[in-house]
């Protein structure tokens, strides 16, 4: 059997219990739902091919893949967060009406990931991604609360990384130092090696924690990583990087006076696959093989994270650090426009796998 759906009374509402696999999850072939065509995206279940809407099924991320656990009510929170009734948080969702139109919104979001995911085989590329090395080398993982958080440089990385250690309880063990200076970086990649290393553990945990990322507009990150990481007086192992291919076109280029558009010839003609900082975000989170429940970004990014913490279980005070956006979106039309026609293309060809997977347009720029 594929599964089950049985719908049975629980305080006056209605629970259903499910025994399904995600086809991302890629643990038993022969577990798979089958697909179907209908106006919601659907999967089948077993007792009389009963139809379940996708986005129901993996509510609040609960699947129960081997075993038969009735998910909590809507009055019980979801999956251990915020209820249908939001709490009262700084910055966060604060009346029903606001939780709703937050899940609306992650349902479009979720809509378009699957949309432009089709086409993928998430089970042969999950068994590839699981025995390459390092194995998902940005997917942090939080047992206490059963949740995994795949950073992308440039898109809050930082403060959710602080976020994440005091989450974990890791933050207690850093020095003075380390909290205060990007050697948090280092620490939690080490832990991601630790983490990662025994294959069973991790796809076990795949198939039942919750999972979500952070992006932003494709262009704002490229912009942000090249202001942080490739200009300006200090030299850095980045610019190194990028030198190489500008002296093929000015040779007497240096590393702290590499311009925009020479940066950005270096990203289309296959830079981009050379460091995370301008990486896509498909192949750093493999977004078509590893299922994520939440998608934030960076545009609503105080309200996605608030609600995320709450719907983990994170503790009442601890909260996302007032956040200032950066002026980036605003100098970006500058910089796009210093572009000739062909790379202009030639970019959004590098990038357009993201702009259709997060709803994003290049024609704000």
């Amino acid at each position: 059997m594929h599964g089950r759906a049985d719908i049975k009374s629980r305080n006056t509402q209605p629970a259903v219990h499910l025994r399904l696999l995600h086809p991302h999850y890629a643990l038993a072939p022969e577990d798979i739902p089958i697909p179907v065509s209908c106006t919601a995206e659907c999967i089948v279940v077993s007792n009389g091919g009963v139809r379940i809407p996708s986005f129901i099924a993996t509510k609040d991320s609960v699947w129960y893949p081997g075993r038969d656990i009735p998910p909590p009510t809507l009055s019980e929170g979801g999956d251990g967060g915020v209820g249908w009734e939001a709490r009262q948080k700084d910055g966060g969702l604060v009346s029903k009406e606001g939780v709703i139109l937050w899940e609306k919104q992650q349902e479009r979001r979720q809509k378009a990931l699957m949309e432009g995911c089709r086409g993928t085989n998430p089970i042969s590329e999950l068994r590839r991604v699981l025995i390459s090395q390092p194995r998902l080398q940005r997917l942090l993982t939080d047992d206490r609360h059963r949740t995994m958080y795949c950073f992308i440089p440039k898109v809050a990385c930082t403060n959710w990384k602080l976020l994440w250690a005091r989450l974990t309880g890791r933050y207690n063990t850093l020095t003075q130092e380390e909290k205060t200076s990007g050697d948090i970086h280092v620490i939690l990649d080490k832990d991601i090696q630790q983490e990662n290393r025994k294959l069973s553990v991790l796809r076990g945990k795949l198939a039942v924690y919750t999972k979500f990322l952070i992006v932003r507009h494709p262009y704002e990150r490229l912009l942000s990583a090249y202001k942080d990481k490739v200009a300006g007086i200090s030299e850095t192992n980045f610019q190194r990087k990028v030198l190489n291919h500008v002296q093929t076109i000015r040779p007497n280029a240096t590393q702290t006076d590499i311009k925009w558009t020479e940066f950005i010839s270096y990203i289309i003609d296959g830079g981009y696959k050379e460091d995370e900082h301008w990486s896509t975000y498909k192949k750093l989170c493999h977004v078509c093989t590893v299922h994520y429940n939440y998608i934030a970004k960076y545009e609503t990014l105080t309200e996605d994270s608030e609600e995320i913490l709450r719907r983990i279980g994170a503790p009442d005070d601890l909260h996302f650090p007032v956040f200032e956006p950066s002026n980036t979106a605003t100098v970006l039309q500058t910089y796009m426009r210093n572009l000739t026609k062909e790379q202009v293309v030639g970019l959004y060809r590098v990038y357009k796998d993201d702009f259709d997977l997060f709803q994003y347009s290049p024609d704000l720029y």
